[in-house]
């Protein structure tokens, strides 16, 4: 069997076989091969490049001549166009026919079999790179935690830096507290000179120069064992100084003074008793309230604070504990 130089094939689309011949070079065509050939390809057509009249009247030898020009001609051309396309479809010339479909299965077999490990290959590859960025991603959340964690702990050490430089900072501010709000006037005039009046009577006159100013701080709380009748409402006032020393100087005086009373200042005066306090921070007031509580509990001779520090002694004849932080308070037991 002869196949067609058109489409390479033994066989038409209808199953037909190859009929129809070339009348100048005598190539077999399928005849819906040849017409189409005629009608799209002109130029390719044996007969037109050949040039034969429609009559057929030329000489043997031009005709022989022209049938051999055509032959090559249209056999180049068509192997040139055949063997694009096979290229461009990646198979040769004889894969598509029927006949061959049997020797290709083995071929086929061997190209899915190869194609079908290249995709496994490449889901194992896709695989390893998902679970590498998974494990990044994990060690990276893990990082980040533990980041987190350190900067929690800095943060907490930060805070309790702040807690022990402000303990240790001495403040500047003394507390009168005490004063009959019927004998005495809140403004800073009839404060400042009742301060000086109580300075006076401490023999450091001297340290008024050293205040700043006066302000109200509240009225006092009436004492427990206190009756209604018997009662004065009391209030306190703050003096802030120039410097912490002048304050802790005042506090010295006063311990060596003693007990003072409004009588001892102003003659005339009430009975009612003059203390002197501290004003400390927040911190440092909470952490003194509590070690009180604690050396009430464990039957201390004294819990104290002298210039922002704060102090307890088990015994008069003790030695003193020094409370910096809440881990001190564990010192007294």
């Amino acid at each position: 069997m002869v196949s067609c130089w058109r489409c390479k094939r033994i066989r038409d689309v209808s199953g037909n076989l190859a009929t129809a011949y070339c009348p100048v070079c005598g190539k077999s065509y399928h005849s819906r091969c040849l017409v189409r050939l005629i009608q799209d390809k002109p130029l390719l057509c044996c007969s037109r490049q050949a040039g034969v009249p429609a009559d057929g009247s030329c000489s043997a030898r031009t005709e022989a001549r022209r049938a051999d020009t055509a032959c090559a001609v249209g056999a180049g051309r068509a192997e040139s166009r055949f063997l694009a396309l096979d290229a461009l479809r990646g198979v040769g010339n004889e894969s598509d026919s029927p006949d061959n479909c049997e020797e290709d299965e083995p071929s086929s077999m061997a190209s899915a079999a190869e194609l079908k490990a290249y995709h496994d290959d490449l889901k194992h590859v896709i695989k390893e790179r998902f679970d590498t960025v998974e494990a990044l991603i994990a060690a990276t959340n893990k990082k980040i935690d533990e980041h987190q964690s350190a900067l929690a702990t800095v943060s907490s050490e930060i805070s309790y830096i702040k807690t022990i430089v402000t303990a240790a900072r001495p403040s500047t501010e003394l507390r009168i507290q005490g004063v009959p709000r019927s004998a005495l006037q809140s403004t800073p005039e009839a404060l400042r000179e009742f301060f000086g009046s109580t300075m006076d009577l401490l023999g450091i006159p001297q340290v008024l120069d050293g205040v700043l100013e006066f302000r109200v701080f509240g009225d006092d709380p009436r004492p427990r064992d206190a009756s209604n009748d018997a009662h004065t409402p009391t209030f306190s006032f703050v003096a802030n100084f120039k410097q912490p020393a002048s304050r802790a100087y005042v506090m010295r005086h006063k311990r060596r003074h003693g007990k003072v009373k409004h009588s001892d200042v102003t003659p005339g005066g009430s009975d009612a008793e003059i203390r002197f306090y501290e004003l400390l921070p927040g911190p440092v007031y909470k952490l003194f309230q509590d070690a009180k509580a604690r050396g009430r509990e464990h039957k201390y001779a004294a819990v104290w604070c002298d210039d922002g520090r704060l102090f307890a002694r088990k015994a008069a004849n003790a030695q003193r504990i020094e409370i910096i932080t809440e881990a001190d308070l564990a010192n007294i037991a």
